[in-house]
């Protein structure tokens, strides 16, 4: 595959030297757009796509763009310049397959490095055979794209059929996998396909499993071709919904209530034994 020497645009830069205002200390910090690639190809094909960095920070940064177990999968326009404050540069990647790529899941990253200053765009390449006759697509709904260890993960999955004839068995894997690309997760399901047929899996995520990013990788086999569709989400910490947290405060207030009244009433009872002393006291020295 042949591929153009691209010259990114770069926003003007200023001729003179950065430094920081104020007589403070100069920051080097810069932000990334996008945060992570997810990108779909068959054998033999190319996509272009576009990535934004911008030095946000006061110094002048020089860049240098590295790529980590992806070498046979990306180009990038332009791995090394400087930029100063506030300017910023887009770069052009081109993710290519070979034809003789291996149908898989494929999880790298780039590493942005500036002056002492790092981040890591992840980057999942989910590689199709070229002449595959079904197509899958899997879609993980907003509200469980956020998922907690042992609970479980619903995937609307749509798979169709593209030119086999009639209804035939196509075999499906799930596999939850992590950004090292490490299989958390596998399942397996046989399903007959005609036309088109959607459904809903549900995946239990393992209680050990680690917070972070993960990726939902389903594909469909059929004739040894792969049909392949992919999707990011997270396994965070359980969060309080609203009820939760209206409950436990709450609970909390009517704690502090009850305390409070056991606390009033044993200081009362004392107070009223003192009483109670003092009067047959006085009774006694009276007599």
């Amino acid at each position: 595959t042949q591929f153009s020497n691209y010259s990114a645009e770069e926003t003007p830069a200023d001729s003179t030297s950065p430094t920081g205002g104020g007589g403070g200390g100069a920051t080097r910090k810069f932000e990334v757009t996008p945060e992570e690639f997810h990108i779909t190809l068959k054998q033999g094909e190319t996509i272009e796509r576009e990535m934004t960095i911008k030095n946000t920070g006061t110094s002048l940064l020089n860049i240098d763009i590295e790529e980590s177990k992806l070498k046979d999968f990306i180009r990038i326009s332009s791995n090394s310049f400087s930029l100063n404050p506030g300017k910023s540069k887009t770069i052009v990647l081109d993710f290519l397959a070979k034809e003789n790529t291996i149908p898989n899941l494929y999880i790298g990253r780039l590493i942005i490095k500036g002056d002492g200053t790092e981040k890591e765009i992840l980057v999942a390449l989910d590689i199709e055979s070229k002449e595959s006759l079904f197509d899958v697509e899997a879609k993980i709904p907003s509200r469980y794209q956020k998922r907690s260890p042992g609970e479980e993960l619903f995937a609307d999955i749509k798979i169709y059929n593209l030119g086999a004839k009639g209804a035939v068995d196509v075999k499906i894997e799930y596999l939850i996998k992590d950004k090292e690309n490490n299989t958390i997760t596998a399942l397996e399901d046989t399903v007959a396909v005609e036309t088109q047929t959607s459904f809903t899996k549900t995946i239990f995520i393992p209680e050990n499993t680690a917070l972070g990013k993960y990726l939902l990788y389903v594909t469909v086999t059929y004739n040894g071709k792969i049909a392949s569709s992919s999707i990011f989400f997270e396994v965070a910490e359980p969060e309080v919904s609203q009820r939760e947290k209206i409950y436990i405060v709450t609970v909390i207030i009517l704690s502090i209530i009850l305390i409070l009244v056991i606390y009033y009433t044993i200081i009362n009872r004392e107070r009223h034994k003192k009483k109670i002393k003092k009067l047959d006291l006085g009774v006694l020295m009276k007599r």
